[in-house]
């Protein structure tokens, strides 16, 4: 069957001792081609995915303090970062065993939930965790940024009284993130503490990307 496929007249000729190098070249960039197309697609809905539940868990914060998305970051990363990535995984050549890996046969599909558990916990697994690291890394940086641009504002609305000095050399975080007086505030430290959460899902993808 190879060899009248190799011998068979076409506008690509294969003849001398190479045809058969050329089949299985060609079959072998197509078949590199399909996954890096299918590996691409399935980052940049993962990603989308990540990000809608990064949105949905702002409101959900511990810190009296919401986080406030950068409309130009949220820009960036769904229209220029992630198409950029996906489209670098899409030009992706395979290993140098890939064609040594069976590919799925011809067969009729036939949807089961069971079979595709595996599959669905991963991808929700690998959308979830980029998500959910920006958070805490929200808190941490609100606290110390806050400390750092209005010390005065959090010895005055965050602080206990009786032991005002003593906390104030600590320099505590959790009375800040759960400070009341943060709920209308808005000032350099929630602005910055927003940007390093977004900049931290940006790396958080990236390094999915890789993974």
């Amino acid at each position: 069957f190879v060899s009248s496929i190799s011998t068979w007249s076409s506008s690509i000729n294969l003849v001398g001792s190479q045809a058969m190098y050329h089949i299985l070249e060609i079959i072998r960039i197509g078949r590199s081609s399909l996954e890096a197309a299918v590996t691409s697609v399935g980052f940049f809905f993962t990603g989308c995915l990540s990000y809608c539940i990064f949105a949905v868990l702002c409101p959900c914060t511990v810190a009296t303090s919401v986080p406030i998305i950068p409309p130009l970051g949220s820009f960036l990363y769904n229209q220029v970062i992630l198409p950029m990535i996906g489209l670098s995984l899409a030009f992706t050549d395979g290993s140098n065993e890939f064609m040594s890996r069976v590919p799925s046969k011809n067969e009729s599909f036939r949807y089961s939930w069971r079979g595709s558990r595996r599959i669905y916990f991963n991808g929700l697994l690998r959308a979830f965790l980029p998500a959910v690291v920006p958070h805490f890394l929200y808190l941490i940086a609100l606290g110390e940024l806050m400390w750092k641009f209005d010390p005065q504002f959090v010895a005055e609305k965050c602080l206990l009284s009786s032991n005002n000095s003593e906390q104030v050399a600590r320099r505590p975080l959790s009375p800040v993130i759960r400070c009341e007086a943060l709920r209308n505030y808005r000032g350099d430290a929630t602005e910055s503490a927003s940007v390093i959460m977004l900049a931290s899902l940006i790396l958080c993808t990236c390094v999915a990307s890789a993974s």
